[in-house]
C-alpha cells in the first residue's frame, strides 16, 4: 500500500456499474422504490453484487472441489496417510489450499475495501475470531452435510453472524435509553403513590 490508509471514494468499484444501470431503470435519481421502501441505488447495487460474488464464488468452489485435484485435496485433509498411500504429495496439496485460502482471503479483502471505501492497515484485524465463528455457525446450521451444503452453510453462517451482532449492537445503544424510561416511570409512579 505504501502507507496506512488509501482513500478510495472517487475509484470505480465492481457496484458502480450495477448502481449506473439501477440509477437509469429506477429513474428516480440516488433512491428507488423497494417492495415500498425508498432504498438509497447504491445499497441495492451493493447487496447485488455481494450475493452475485457470493454464488459465483460458492459455484466454483464446489466445481473445484469435485474435481480430481479438488478431490485429493479434500482426502489430503482429511487424512494425510491415506492420501500419501494413493500418491498424492501431501506438501503439495497443503501449499495449494493455503494459497487458494490466501486468495479468497484477498478477494475478500479486496471486496471490503471497495465497500468501505478505503484501505487501512488495521482493517483485517479480528476477521480470522470473526471468520471462525461464521463457520462454527454455518457447520451447526447444516451439520456435515456434503460440500455444497457446507458452503453454503458458511455464507449462511457469515450473515447470521452479522445479523446477530447487529442486533447485539442495536440492543446495546437502545437498552440505556429504554432503562431510563422505564426507572422514570417506575419513579414516577412511586411519587404519585
Amino acid at each position: 500500500m505504501g502507507r496506512s490508509n488509501i482513500p478510495l471514494l472517487d475509484v470505480s468499484t465492481l457496484s458502480s456499474s450495477v448502481e449506473s444501470l439501477l440509477s437509469h431503470v429506477a429513474d428516480q435519481g440516488d433512491k428507488m422504490d423497494l417492495f415500498g421502501w425508498m432504498v438509497p441505488v447504491s445499497d441495492v447495487a451493493t447487496f447485488i453484487c455481494s450475493g452475485l460474488i457470493c454464488v459465483l464464488t460458492g459455484y466454483a468452489l464446489h466445481y473445484f472441489l469435485h474435481t480430481h485435484f479438488g478431490t485429493g485435496l479434500r482426502a489430503a485433509g482429511g487424512n494425510a496417510q491415506m492420501a500419501r498411500a494413493q500418491g498424492l504429495n501431501n506438501n503439495t496439496m497443503i501449499v495449494f489450499s493455503l494459497a487458494l485460502a490466501n486468495g479468497l482471503v484477498a478477494l475478500s479483502g479486496a471486496l471490503l475495501a471497495q465497500y468501505q471505501g478505503f484501505a487501512d492497515v488495521q482493517m483485517g484485524i479480528g476477521m480470522m475470531v470473526w471468520g471462525l465463528a461464521s463457520i462454527i455457525i454455518g457447520e451447526a446450521l447444516v451439520g456435515k452435510a456434503g460440500i455444497g451444503l457446507t458452503i453454503a452453510g458458511t455464507i449462511l453462517g457469515t450473515i447470521l453472524f452479522r445479523l446477530v451482532t447487529a442486533l447485539f449492537v442495536f440492543a446495546a445503544l437502545v437498552a440505556p435509553n429504554a432503562l431510563a424510561a422505564v426507572r422514570k416511570r417506575l419513579w414516577q409512579g412511586v411519587g404519585h403513590a
